[in-house]
């Protein structure tokens, strides 16, 4: 048994298969090529078409071995790999095999042809007409009205298949029914005579209307196409990729006066300034968000009120006095909720905090020994 396999390669046609018997029509056939078992896979049977020089994705491959009839070949569709390696080992008991390749929409248009030919003609059932069967209907051909039963032939004026089967079938010639429409003679018929001839405009009836003037022209809207566009001053009025100066004010840096630049410059430089700070300038010191003037009037209020004299908050301070309040005793939070909260629900979070102004922080600096005091929007 040989390690390889001599195979008929057959492309370029199309199969089918009619009860259970295998057919393929049309196409070539390349003998004589050597295939190792091994490295047969189903991209080989799609370069092979591309090395032919057919076009197309291969759809399905038949294959039987050589002394087999052509009708018992077996299909590769469905599981290629597993179909595969069966055809390899049949392949290798005599070393000669048949491969029919059949390719994506090769044959469907030969297959529509076969379903549309007329099989057989039905009887005659007088010298003119007749019954036509094919695989899908029968029809009534009548030759002398032009007729079909499909309607075809009195829609187009051209003959169908059924009725050429029966004009065939006479001996007779199928352009000899074709409509007349359709003839050379008819068409040289309509144009054998010339045009008339037309009468001058002097010999014109004359109806006693006003002449038709042409209509007035309406404006369009926007600026006429004619007129360019307003140009501004730094532009050119003939070179569009040019900027002039014209209209332009030039300003020296050195003495900060206009006509020269600095290169030409002979006077002596200008005092500078320090440049402006980026944003927008406060107007005053009370713009200050931070500042103890915006904020709430409560606020203001609390501090003018709570604000420790400076002289006494800088002198010396004395030993604290202990209180005179009475103690209290902290017994702890009871067990269940307090009275008149039913219906409120539990909160979260820190609770609820008192509408009371907090207390001012006061702030001595270190270097001035000055008391100053920070108003805190945010708490």
């Amino acid at each position: 048994m040989s390690d390889v396999m001599n195979v008929r390669m057959h492309y370029g046609g199309f199969g089918s298969v009619n009860e259970h018997v295998f057919d393929y029509k049309g196409g070539l056939v390349k003998e004589d090529m050597i295939m190792d078992p091994d490295y047969v896979t189903w991209s080989i049977f799609d370069e092979f078409c591309e090395q032919v020089g057919i076009s197309g994705l291969v759809e399905k491959i038949w294959y039987k071995l050589r002394h087999e009839e052509t009708g018992s070949a077996r299909v590769i569709y469905d599981d290629k790999d597993s179909q595969i390696r069966q055809m390899c080992l049949e392949g290798l008991t005599t070393g000669e095999i048949d491969i029919y390749i059949h390719q994506v929409g090769v044959g469907e248009h030969e297959e529509d042809d076969d379903e549309d030919h007329v099989d057989a003609q039905g009887p005659k059932s007088s010298e003119n007409l007749y019954e036509v069967e094919d695989r899908k209907a029968k029809y009534e051909v009548n030759l002398s009205h032009r007729h079909c039963g499909c309607n075809q032939w009195d829609i187009t004026g051209i003959p169908c298949p059924h009725a050429i089967t029966v004009i065939t079938e006479h001996n007779r010639d199928p352009d000899d029914f074709v409509d007349k429409h359709f003839l050379t003679s008819w068409w040289q018929d309509t144009y054998s005579d010339n045009i008339k001839p037309v009468r001058g405009e002097r010999m014109w009836k004359r109806q006693g209307k006003e002449l038709i003037h042409v209509p007035e022209r309406r404006k369009k809207r926007g600026r006429p196409k004619k007129y360019a566009r307003i140009k501004e001053a730094q532009e050119s009025s003939t070179n569009p990729n040019k900027v002039t100066r014209h209209g332009r004010t030039m300003t020296c840096s050195n003495c900060k006066r206009t006509g020269h630049n600095k290169g030409t410059c002979t006077q002596p430089a200008a005092q500078s300034y320090p440049p402006r700070k980026r944003g927008r300038p406060r107007k005053n010191q009370n713009d200050d968000p931070w500042s103890i003037h915006n904020a709430p009037r409560r606020y203001r209020a609390a501090q003018s009120q709570s604000t420790p004299n400076v002289q006494e908050s800088q002198s010396t301070p004395t030993d604290p006095q202990p209180s005179t309040a009475p103690p209290t005793i902290s017994r702890g939070r009871g067990r269940g909720r307090p009275r008149g909260s039913r219906g409120k629900g539990r909160g979260r979070g820190r609770g609820r905090e008192s509408d009371k102004p907090k207390p001012l922080v006061y702030f001595m600096s270190p270097y001035t020994n000055n008391v100053f005091d920070v108003w805190r929007p945010n708490q």
